[in-house]
C-alpha cells in the first residue's frame, strides 16, 4: 500500500488553520485522511487529492473513503467539494466517509448534502 502526504498552510496563520492529507491507496481505492478546517481556503487542496486519486486509477478510481477524523470545521467550500466528488464516483466506486466528527456531521445534515453521501450519520445529533 502506498502512502503520501501533503501538508499546506491553509491561510499562513499557524498550524491550527492547516489541512493536513494522507494518502494511503490499495487495490480497493484510496482512503484520504483530513485533518484541519476544510473551508473556502483549503477546499481546492482535498479537491485536487480526490482528483488525483481518480486519475492515479486510470479512470477506475475504485472507492475513495474519506477519513474525517481530524476536521472539526466545514463551510460551503468544503461541502461543494464533497457533493462534486460524490457525483463524480457515483459510477465508480462511489465516495465514503467515516470518523466524522460532531461538528462536520452536524453541517453535512443541516446542509442535506448529508442525505446523499455514504456516511454513518454519526455526530449528526
Amino acid at each position: 500500500m502506498a502512502k503520501g502526504q501533503a501538508h499546506v498552510p491553509a491561510d499562513g496563520h499557524g498550524p491550527d488553520q492547516d489541512l493536513l492529507i494522507e494518502v494511503s491507496r490499495s487495490t480497493d481505492g484510496t482512503v484520504l485522511g483530513v485533518s484541519g478546517d476544510l473551508d473556502h481556503v483549503s477546499a481546492p487542496l482535498l479537491a485536487r487529492a480526490i482528483e488525483r486519486a481518480i486519475e492515479s486509477y486510470d479512470g477506475d478510481a475504485g472507492r475513495i473513503v474519506l477519513d474525517l477524523h481530524g476536521v472539526d470545521f466545514l463551510d460551503s467550500a468544503g461541502v461543494a467539494v464533497l457533493a462534486t466528488a460524490a457525483v463524480k464516483l457515483r459510477d465508480q466506486g462511489g465516495l465514503g466517509l467515516v470518523n466524522v466528527t460532531r461538528q462536520v456531521g452536524r453541517v453535512l445534515k443541516i446542509s442535506g448534502i448529508g442525505s446523499v453521501l455514504d456516511w454513518d450519520g454519526a455526530g449528526a445529533d
